[in-house]
C-alpha cells in the first residue's frame, strides 16, 4: 500500500510540474496527508465515498484547523482525485457533495436528510448559507412549520432569504445566542438595510419593500419566541415625559370603548390622532395638556391640513373635540374646548357618494372567474356587498355559525352602529355563498371568508381591495371613483333608488341607525333631478308665454 502511495504521488508530482503549477508543494503535501490518513484506515483509493471525504475533513477540524485552511485541503483533495480519475484510479468522484460547512453534520452534506433539502431543494454549495447555526435548531423547524402550513416555494425562498440577511447582521455584530435578540437589533437591522438600500439606488425604500424584509424575521421571531418562550419584542424603553401620558390614554381609551361603545378599529383610529397630537405638543414643548390652548388645537389642525384632505381632517377634529369633552368630564379642563373648536368649510357636492350604475354591476359580477377558489369566494363577497349593501367590515366578520341556510339569513354583527340584524339572504347571495362553502379551504377559523394561499386566514381589510382590483380589470381606471371602497354599497343604494323605494325602506335596508345619513344617497339621483328640472322649466315658461299668446311647450321649444 505504501509502494503504491509513493508511486502515485511521485506520478502525480510529475503531472503538476508538467502542467506548470506555482504551487506544487502545497497540492503534493496535501495529497500525501490524504494518502497517510487512507493508509492509516487501511482503505484503498478506489473505495473512497463523500463520507470517508468528510470524515477526512473532520478529523482535520478537530485538531483545530481554521476553515480556511479547510477549503484549501478541500481544493487540493479534488484536484488529486480528479488526476487519479483521468489515470484510471477512480471511476467516481468521492468529493460530490462535500463541504466545509456541513462538518458538523455525521456525514457531511451527503448524509444530511434535514428540511433543506425539501423546504429550498438547490445545490449543495448554496444550502449551507441557509443553515443559520444562530437561529437552530428553532430554525429547521420553522421551515417545516411553513411547509406544514402550505406555503408555496417561493414563498419559502423570501422567508429564508431575508432571515439569512438578519443572520447574518446579527453574526456581524457579535451576538452568539438566539435568546440575545431583541426589537433593538431588529431596527438597527432594517436602519442598516434601508441604508443600503439608498446608498445603491440613490433613494430610500418603499414601505412595501421595508415590510418584505421586516414581516419575514417577525414571523420567524414570533415562532422561535413561542417555542423558547422569549420575549424578543417586549425590551423596555425609556421612559418619555409626554403631554399626553399613558395612563391618561388608556383611561380616554376605555372611556370610549365601555360607554361609548366604539369598535377596536376606530379605536386605533383614536389613538392615531392622539399620537400626532401629542407630538405636535411635543414640538411645541408643552409639557401638559391642560396648559395647551384653543390656538394651539387650531395651529395643530393647520399643520395636519398639509397632508390631509378635508374629509380625514373632519376626522382629526371630531376625535379631538372628543377627547376635549372627556377632559372637562373629568375635571381636567375648566370649560368645554371643544365646542370653540370648528370644521373646515366642506362643499356640499363633496359627500356625493361614488357608484357603478347597476347593469356595470351586473357585468362586474359576470366578468368574475368562477373556476378557482379565490374567484367563488370573490364572487360571493362582491354578491354579498352588491346584493345586500353590506360593508366590507361586515363581510368579512361574517362567520360560519351566523348563516341559517334554512331560513335562509345572516345574522351581521359587526356593523357601523355597533348593534345586530337579521337580514334574509337573496337568491343569488345564496347561490354564491353555496359555491364558496362547497371549495372553501379547511381551517380551525369561523370566519368564511379567507386567504386561498398560506398561512389560512380571515380576510379582514382586504376585502376592498378585492373589489378595487375586480372594478379595475373590468372597466379599467374610472375618474369619478378614487378608490372601491364603499362603491358596492354605494350602487345597491342607487338601485333602489331607481326603483323608486321610500326613503325609509332604504334606510332599513342599508341598517342606518339615523335616518338622516340616508338622505345622502338621494344626491347620486341625477336622472330624477333632471325630470325636476325641466317640470320646473315648464312652469318657469308659463308666464312669459301668457303674456306673448303662446302654450308653454311652444315657449319651451
Amino acid at each position: 500500500m505504501a509502494t503504491m502511495d509513493e508511486n502515485l504521488l511521485a506520478n502525480y508530482s510529475d503531472h503538476l510540474k508538467a502542467a506548470g503549477s506555482r504551487a506544487l508543494l502545497t497540492h503534493k503535501c496535501r495529497a500525501r496527508r490524504f494518502l497517510t490518513w487512507l493508509s492509516s484506515k487501511h482503505i484503498s483509493p478506489d473505495r473512497l465515498t463523500p463520507h470517508l471525504v468528510n470524515e477526512f475533513l473532520c478529523q482535520r477540524k478537530s485538531q483545530g484547523r481554521a476553515l480556511d485552511t479547510l477549503d484549501g485541503d478541500l481544493a487540493g483533495l479534488r484536484k488529486f482525485l480528479r488526476y487519479a480519475r483521468v489515470e484510471g484510479l477512480l471511476s467516481h468522484d468521492p468529493t460530490k457533495g462535500v463541504s466545509c460547512r456541513w462538518l458538523d453534520i455525521p456525514g457531511g452534506y451527503p448524509a444530511y436528510q434535514g428540511v433543506l433539502h425539501e423546504a429550498l431543494s438547490y445545490k449543495p454549495y448554496f444550502l449551507f448559507s441557509y443553515r443559520l447555526p444562530l437561529f437552530a435548531p428553532e430554525w429547521e423547524e420553522f421551515l417545516k412549520h411553513l411547509r406544514q402550513e402550505g406555503y408555496t416555494q417561493p414563498s419559502i425562498w423570501g422567508i429564508a432569504g431575508a432571515n439569512r440577511s438578519f443572520h447574518r447582521y446579527l453574526t456581524s455584530i457579535a451576538v452568539r445566542h438566539i435568546g440575545q435578540i431583541t426589537r433593538r437589533h431588529l431596527e438597527s437591522f432594517l436602519a442598516h438595510k434601508q441604508a443600503e438600500y439608498k446608498k445603491r439606488y440613490w433613494h430610500p425604500p418603499s414601505q412595501q419593500w421595508m415590510n418584505s424584509i421586516r414581516g419575514p424575521v417577525t414571523l420567524f421571531l414570533d415562532y422561535a419566541g413561542r417555542r423558547r418562550e422569549l420575549r424578543f419584542h417586549k425590551t423596555r424603553l425609556a421612559p418619555k415625559r409626554l403631554a399626553l401620558s399613558d395612563r391618561l390614554l388608556k383611561r380616554y381609551l376605555d372611556f370610549c370603548r365601555i360607554h361609548k361603545g366604539l369598535k377596536p378599529s376606530t379605536l386605533k383610529h383614536h389613538r392615531y390622532a392622539l399620537a400626532k397630537l401629542n407630538a405636535f405638543l411635543k414640538r411645541r414643548r408643552i409639557r401638559r395638556v391642560q396648559a395647551a390652548s384653543i390656538a394651539d388645537y387650531d395651529l395643530f389642525l393647520v399643520d395636519c391640513s398639509k397632508s390631509m384632505k378635508t374629509g380625514a381632517l373632519c376626522g382629526i377634529l371630531s376625535i379631538i373635540r372628543c377627547f376635549l369633552r372627556y377632559l372637562y368630564l373629568e375635571g381636567n379642563l375648566p370649560h368645554d374646548m371643544a365646542q370653540d373648536l370648528f370644521p373646515p368649510c366642506r362643499f356640499r357636492d363633496s359627500l356625493r357618494p361614488k357608484y357603478l350604475p347597476w347593469d356595470k354591476v351586473e357585468q362586474l359580477l359576470a366578468g368574475i372567474d368562477q373556476s378557482t377558489v379565490a374567484g367563488k369566494r370573490d364572487y360571493a363577497a362582491l354578491s354579498l356587498q352588491a346584493y345586500h349593501g353590506l360593508r366590507a367590515r361586515e363581510v368579512a366578520k361574517l362567520v360560519l355559525s351566523d348563516i341559517d341556510w334554512e331560513i335562509p339569513a345572516m345574522l351581521l354583527r359587526e356593523q357601523k352602529n355597533n348593534t345586530t340584524s337579521w337580514v334574509p339572504l337573496s337568491g343569488k347571495a345564496e347561490e354564491a355563498l353555496k359555491g364558496y362553502m362547497a371549495v372553501r379551504p379547511p381551517s380551525p377559523h369561523q370566519e368564511v371568508f379567507l386567504t386561498v394561499n398560506a398561512p389560512l386566514k380571515p380576510l379582514n381589510s382586504s376585502l376592498w381591495a378585492i373589489a378595487c382590483r375586480h372594478i379595475l380589470q373590468r372597466f379599467g381606471r374610472i375618474s369619478s371613483l378614487k378608490h372601491a371602497h364603499g362603491v358596492l354599497r354605494h350602487s345597491f343604494a342607487k338601485m333602489l333608488l331607481d326603483h323608486r323605494a321610500p326613503i325609509p325602506q332604504i334606510a332599513t335596508l342599508l341598517r342606518h341607525k339615523s335616518l338622516q345619513s340616508t338622505p345622502t344617497y338621494t344626491r347620486v339621483d341625477t336622472e330624477g333631478l333632471r325630470e325636476v328640472a325641466d317640470n320646473y322649466s315648464i312652469w318657469l315658461a308659463a308666464p312669459q308665454a301668457a303674456a306673448s299668446g303662446v302654450t308653454a311647450a311652444e315657449a319651451i321649444r
